[in-house]
C-alpha cells in the first residue's frame, strides 16, 4: 500500500500541511531541521508522489490520429484531411501507425492516453470493444471503419452501396462470371462491400457463390497473389475491395499477357490519385479520404466544445468513376 503524506507527518511529528509544502518544494517557514526530518522520513518510508494528472480541454493539448499505415495512399489522404483541420484550429497532430495490428492499436491508444491528447481519431485495425479505450477520457471518433460495439461518433462511407455500384456496372456490361477480391472479412467495411457485391448479383437473379470470393488484405501483394486464381477461374470481370489490390492484380495480368479490359474487366474501390494515371486507367468507386478525415476532425472539435453532444454517424455516399479498365463482355468499350 502506498505511503501517504499523513503517515509521513505522524512519523516526523509535524502537520500534513508542512509535509505537503516540503515535498512539493513550496516556500515555507519551517526550520532547516524540520525540513530535513520530513525528507528523511519520506525516504525511509519509501514515499512516492502520485503522478500528476494533466487536464485536457478544447483549449489545449493536441489531436491524436491512429491509422493502419500511410503507404496506402487512401490513409495518407485521411491524414492530410485531419492535418488541415487541426492546423485551422491552431492545434497540433500526433500520428501513430499500427500496421493493421490489434495489439499495436492497444499500444497506440495507451500512448495517446499518456500524451493526454484532447481527442482521438482512429481507423481501427479490426472490430474492437470498449475495453481497449478504458482510461481514455476524451472524445473518440472512428474514421473510415466503424465498430458497432462502440458508442463513439464515426465518419464512414456507405460501403455496401459502393460494392453494389461496382458490381452493377460490370453486370450492365454483360458480364456474368464475376469474381470479388474482398478485403479482410474481420473489417466491417470489407464485409459491407462484399454484401454490395452479392446484392447486385441477387438483383440480376444470379446465384450467390462463396467460391467467387477471394479474400485479400487490402494490400498490393494480396491482389497480385490472388490474380492467378481469378485468371485461371474463367472470370471475365473482377470487383476489387480497394484500388491497391486492383493495382497488384493488374500487374500480374500484364505479366501473363492478359489484356485489360479486352480479356478481363477490373473495378477498384477508393479512387486514389494514381488510379487515373495507370494504363489503362482504373474504373473505381469514388470516396474521398481527405473529406472523411476532415469531417471526423470537425466532429472531434464539436465534441470537445460540447461534451454532452449526441454521438453521430456520418454516412458518406460513394460514386462510380468509369475509366478504361472496364468494357462490355467481348472487349468493346461503352459508347
Amino acid at each position: 500500500m502506498a505511503i501517504t503524506q499523513k503517515e509521513i507527518a505522524r512519523a516526523a511529528g509535524v502537520s500534513p500541511a508542512s509535509v505537503s509544502l516540503v515535498l512539493r518544494g513550496k516556500p515555507n517557514r519551517l526550520s532547516q531541521e524540520s525540513r530535513a526530518k520530513i525528507l528523511a522520513k519520506a525516504s525511509e518510508l519509501r514515499y512516492q508522489a502520485a503522478p500528476k494528472v494533466r487536464k485536457v480541454s478544447a483549449a489545449g493539448g493536441c489531436i491524436g490520429l491512429i491509422v493502419p499505415n500511410i503507404f496506402n495512399y487512401f490513409f495518407a489522404e485521411i491524414v492530410q484531411g485531419v492535418s488541415d483541420c487541426v492546423q485551422k484550429k491552431g492545434k497540433k497532430l500526433l500520428l501513430c501507425t499500427t500496421d493493421g495490428s490489434e495489439d499495436a492499436d492497444r499500444r497506440a491508444i495507451r500512448s495517446m492516453e499518456g500524451a493526454a491528447v484532447s481527442a482521438l481519431l482512429i481507423t481501427a485495425s479490426e472490430d474492437c470493444g470498449t475495453a481497449m479505450f478504458r482510461g481514455l477520457h476524451c472524445p473518440v471518433v472512428q474514421v473510415d471503419r466503424q465498430s458497432p460495439a462502440l458508442g463513439f461518433s464515426s465518419v464512414i462511407l456507405n460501403s455496401r452501396k459502393g460494392g453494389f455500384l461496382a458490381t452493377q456496372h460490370l453486370l450492365s456490361l454483360g458480364h456474368r462470371k464475376l469474381a470479388c477480391l474482398s478485403g479482410p472479412r474481420q473489417l466491417v467495411s470489407a464485409r459491407e462491400r462484399l454484401e454490395g457485391f452479392f446484392w447486385a448479383m441477387r438483383d440480376q437473379g444470379l446465384p450467390r457463390s462463396e467460391d467467387d470470393v477471394l479474400e485479400g488484405d487490402y494490400q498490393y501483394q494480396s491482389g497480385y497473389a490472388l490474380a492467378d486464381r481469378v485468371l485461371d477461374g474463367g472470370y471475365t470481370a473482377v470487383v476489387c475491395g480497394n484500388d491497391v489490390m486492383a493495382f497488384g492484380l493488374m500487374k500480374r495480368c500484364s505479366e501473363r499477357g492478359v489484356r485489360i479490359p479486352a480479356d478481363l474487366s477490373v473495378v477498384g474501390f477508393d479512387n486514389l490519385q494514381f488510379s487515373s494515371l495507370i494504363t489503362p486507367a482504373l474504373t473505381t468507386v469514388s470516396q474521398s479520404g481527405f473529406t472523411i478525415g476532415y469531417r471526423a476532425c470537425q466532429i472531434a472539435f464539436q465534441e470537445l466544445e460540447n461534451p454532452g453532444a449526441t454521438r453521430q454517424t456520418v454516412l458518406l455516399e460513394p460514386g462510380l468513376v468509369i475509366r478504361g479498365s472496364t468494357a462490355f463482355l467481348g472487349g468493346t468499350h461503352e459508347s
